[in-house]
């Protein structure tokens, strides 16, 4: 005999596994500049910028491995991009010469948190991130411009359809540096374009951060049922 035990009604809901800007700090000399309202796994971006100091290599805390990128230090203006997935909810970045930012996105892959090799162009007298071509969807860009000898609120702007994620000026080291960053859901070349602003020598970069893999099966549907029996 079969005994009919009911039916199993499956329901899936999905998570907003979009990357996510988080929170920003700034800083300008040498010292230690807090980020907090982090989690562990978020992923941190630290630039430096300056007229004719090395910004040398960070140390910080509640870091994993941190990568240093895109550095130049023989030719103005200075500049660095560090990176790193935090492992705590603050973290307490050690800073030499320079004007500081630092900010986190959450649901950065933590494998490979980039999704391509970075694009960067120094030519010109106002920065122009390079286009960027993506290779997976729902990626994250994130461009960075760098001005000699400019300070002040109107030293840099940021280009049409992206959004400010940091900004630090100041007059000690005479240079600023702007990240800004925009989501481009598909795979495909996005250009961020020039900043606004002041001219002088400059640099700019262009970086594409790569989400998390949605690994959910996607085989069932929402609201489907199964009929359970057993027999004796």
């Amino acid at each position: 005999k079969f005994y009919d035990t009911g039916t199993l009604t499956v329901s899936l809901s999905s998570q907003d596994s979009s990357i996510a800007y988080v929170n920003s700090a700034t800083y300008s000399g040498s010292g230690y500049m807090f980020l907090s309202g982090i989690q562990a796994n978020d992923f941190v971006m630290v630039a430096s910028v300056a007229d004719s100091n090395g910004t040398g290599t960070i140390t910080a805390t509640n870091a994993g491995t941190i990568t240093k990128d895109q550095s130049h230090s023989s030719s103005y203006p200075y500049h660095a991009v560090h990176y790193f997935h935090a492992t705590g909810t603050s973290t307490e970045i050690n800073v030499d010469h320079g004007n500081w930012i630092a900010f986190a996105f959450r649901n950065v892959n933590t494998t490979t948190p980039l999704d391509v090799t970075t694009t960067k162009d120094s030519s010109g007298s106002r920065p122009n991130p390079p286009a960027i071509t993506t290779s997976t969807d729902n990626t994250m860009i994130v461009a960075f411009g760098f001005i000699d000898d400019h300070h002040g609120v109107s030293a840099l702007t940021a280009p049409s359809g992206y959004t400010q994620a940091a900004y630090n000026y100041n007059s000690s080291y005479n240079a600023s540096v702007m990240a800004i960053y925009k989501a481009l859901p598909s795979a495909g070349t996005d250009d961020p374009g020039q900043f606004g602003g002041d001219t002088d020598s400059v640099t700019a970069m262009t970086f594409a951060l790569r989400g998390i893999v949605d690994d959910a099966p996607s085989n069932i549907d929402t609201g489907t049922s199964f009929q359970w029996y057993y027999s004796t």
